[in-house]
């Protein structure tokens, strides 16, 4: 029913989503621009991407002559790439690598950050855990996600996208030992859709994966790299961890109200938000790449 849902939906919004498309060009005519030959981001003028964020607006922005639309996730960016309303759709490389894993028809373009990609910032690159200001607990969980060094996240990513692709895992490289007695529980939230760095298990179980508390799916097993590193923070603290599937829009709104404690789910520390909200060293820094269809 949910595949089904964001099929109709992606339906309707290839018929009117906004951008830069001109006027005259129909919605659902074909792309003309072949982007396999794109070496680097420069190379994209002419093509018309998918995008979803404020920020990747702002990334598509930095080549003249791209026309960018917006998508609301990045099944619906996929839709409109297999339908040839768009050439490329942007995404974090990750998420291009399980989007490829799935379908080999897709493959994605491999640009690096700051070289031949788009320029991009070290807040916008990095994935944190967010507080509320004031928050005592941050500078906890900060000297833990630490204390991890990059290369353990990264191998921890391509265990995680073994998950996701129906593979198993005996053990992640990112464990703490669950304590016998917990001293409090730990809310945090995120999206659980938001593959490969949360998502919802809605076909049974997989390798390590949490039970939703609240929210959407709430009883049903989710997973993924926040899960995983919302895992091992909370054994480290001692805690309980209660996963709270959140719509991304209502993720800062819930640390305000202290509805969750903190949010671990795929956010940066961008400086808009570091007005009103405390961030840890990041768990993991994104690539951003274009997935295309071969």
């Amino acid at each position: 029913m949910k595949k089904l849902l964001v099929l109709l939906l992606s339906l309707l919004l290839l018929a009117g989503c906004s951008g830069t498309k001109t006027e005259d060009t129909p919605a659902d005519a074909p792309a003309a621009y072949d982007i396999k030959t794109a070496k680097s981001a420069a190379d994209l003028a002419g093509a018309k991407i998918a995008i979803q964020t404020d920020l990747h607006e702002d990334l598509v922005k930095q080549v003249e002559g791209i026309e960018y639309s917006f998508y609301d996730n990045f099944d619906m960016e996929v839709t409109a790439l297999k339908s040839g309303v768009v050439d490329g759709a942007l995404m974090d490389e990750p998420s291009a690598i399980s989007y490829c894993a799935k379908d080999p028809e897709f493959a994605y373009l491999a640009f690096k950050n700051n070289d031949n990609g788009f320029t991009v910032s070290e807040a916008d690159e990095a994935n944190s855990a967010a507080f509320k200001k004031g928050n005592p607990l941050k500078d906890e969980v900060d000297a833990i996600i630490s204390g991890v060094d990059m290369d353990t996240y990264s191998k921890l990513m391509e265990e995680v996208l073994t998950v996701l692709q129906g593979g198993t895992v005996d053990s992640f490289c990112l464990t703490a030992e669950e304590p016998a007695e917990k001293n409090g529980v730990l809310r945090v939230g995120m999206e659980c859709a938001s593959e490969p760095f949360n998502w919802t298990d809605v076909d049974g179980a997989s390798s390590g994966s949490v039970t939703i508390a609240s929210g959407e799916g709430v009883g049903l097993p989710c997973n993924g790299l926040d899960v995983q590193v919302a895992k091992y923070v909370a054994n480290k603290l001692g805690r309980e961890l209660q996963v709270y599937a959140i719509e991304w829009d209502s993720l800062l709104p819930a640390l305000d109200s202290e509805t969750i404690d903190v949010i671990i789910g795929n956010m940066s520390p961008r400086e808009d938000r570091k007005v009103n909200y405390d961030f840890t060293s990041s768990y993991y820094n994104v690539n951003y790449v274009i997935l295309y269809k071969k």
